[in-house]
């Protein structure tokens, strides 16, 4: 498993209390949706078996097929909104967290990133401003061999997360960069978790 995936893990762990009760709102919007939906194709298909010839019959079958795509449509749109605001609600947890756990996080993602070459880890001014002491000592006991990271004075224009500096090439490692990064298989996991048939 890589260092993405791990820190993508720990990442959903931490925010599945969240994720319980969007699933449970989720549940409820889906389920108004599709008995909303559902009631409007009745509707439609009825109009149209009215009119009681050959003709209204193959227009039943286009208005039945067109009310299921635009069901089909507005249950996937509503399921992408559900996901995005999932992510995005997992994404603050992430800034929401415990300082402690919060270090000890940005100390994984530092050394799951870090190159085998001497460098600089750069924080937001929040970050920075808030590091604890022994910060420093704990990445270092993570960092792979050949590894290392000193603390930089400068900053980066950054929610949460760091910045890993070699010369002049800098490695985002931003929470929002990680997020972003990761987004297609979070999205991917968080819709087979939201989403289950059956």
């Amino acid at each position: 498993m890589s260092g993405i995936e791990k820190i993508l893990q720990e990442i959903q762990e931490e925010g599945r209390a969240a994720a319980d009760k969007i699933l449970q709102e989720a549940d409820v919007k889906i389920e108004g949706l599709r008995k909303e939906l559902r009631e409007k194709a009745e509707a439609e298909c009825e109009e149209i078996r009215a009119q009681g010839t050959r003709e209204s019959r193959d227009i039943l079958e286009r208005g039945s097929s067109a009310a299921n795509l635009l069901s089909r449509r507005m249950l996937l749109e509503a399921k992408q909104e559900i996901l995005a605001e999932l992510l995005q609600k997992a994404q603050e947890s992430v800034y929401e967290m415990e300082e402690g756990a919060y270090f000890r996080l940005l100390e994984r993602i530092a050394a799951k990133n870090a190159l085998p070459r001497e460098g600089e880890i750069l924080f937001s001014p929040r970050d920075r401003g808030r590091l604890p002491d022994t910060f420093q000592k704990e990445l270092e006991a993570l960092l792979p061999q050949g590894a290392s990271l000193k603390l930089s004075k400068e900053t980066r224009n950054i929610r949460g997360g760091c910045v890993l500096l070699y010369g002049g090439v800098e490695e985002n490692c931003s929470i929002e960069a990680l997020f972003s990064a990761g987004r297609d298989d979070m999205a991917d996991i968080a819709g087979s978790i939201l989403f289950r048939e059956g």
